[in-house]
């Protein structure tokens, strides 16, 4: 095949035998897998995954968080908190629903449980990528009528096969930002991506602000993982 062709004349040429940084791919990022109707594809090795979701914790500000906020460091420090803490793994190790809300006060613990669980996908070699909601808006806003640069941007999160959006609705929210979330939020639901969100609203906020965000989301969650962590020591899964 041309393409195989292409990747040994390339970086497999000029790596040394034997001496590969990775040795499921030696190095040329992708690998070959054959499709259920028999035909050669190729996809992401797990090495180019790993360096892929590096560079966008790093673009998105969350290096750091991505490399501290785990399950294991998040404290549970009663049922309702330990049941909270299974919820978001057992999302992360599962495919029917495709959004996880954790909607609650600052500091309730939401924005680690959402890096934790953005974390497992990654291990399970899925790419991930993450942006605070009020950066997002601020980039979209920053490029005025100029529709290839919004496009370029929003893009780039539409198309995450995982992507966190941290703090929904932070401030002040204009109709624009309204709209610029449903076109994020509807592609996604769409496109069968998963989604993990963080919000101050509870879901009768989210409601009230957009029924049609608020819908979309609910349904993506199928039934199960809408969870209202305003007060842990009260937490419960919210039926949608």
């Amino acid at each position: 095949m041309k393409i195989k062709e292409e990747l040994n004349s390339g970086r497999l040429a000029e790596a040394s035998e034997d001496k590969y940084k990775c040795d499921k791919c030696k190095d040329m990022g992708y690998i070959e897998v054959l499709t259920d109707t028999g035909y050669e594809v190729y996809k992401p090795c797990t090495c180019q995954i790993k360096k892929q979701n590096e560079i966008n914790m790093k673009r998105a500000n969350y290096k750091k968080a991505f490399e501290d906020k785990d399950f294991n460091n998040f404290i549970a420090y009663n049922k309702g908190t330990e049941a909270l803490k299974e919820a978001c793994k057992s999302f992360a190790n599962q495919d029917e629903a495709r959004a996880l809300l954790l909607l609650g006060n600052v500091g309730s613990g939401k924005t680690h449980l959402a890096v934790a669980t953005l974390k497992e996908f990654a291990r399970n070699n899925y790419m991930v990528n993450a942006i605070n909601y009020t950066e997002l808006v601020r980039k979209l806003s920053s490029v005025g009528n100029d529709q290839e640069a919004y496009y370029n941007i929003i893009g780039r999160y539409i198309s995450a096969c995982v992507l966190l959006l941290d703090d929904l609705f932070k401030g002040n929210v204009s109709q624009a930002n309204i709209k610029q979330m449903y076109e994020l939020i509807n592609k996604r639901y769409e496109d069968n991506k998963f989604t993990i969100i963080t919000s101050e609203y509870n879901f009768e906020g989210l409601l009230s602000l957009d029924e049609a965000i608020a819908s979309r989301l609910g349904q993506m969650t199928k039934n199960t993982y809408l969870l209202n962590i305003t007060k842990l020591e009260n937490y419960r899964l919210k039926k949608f």
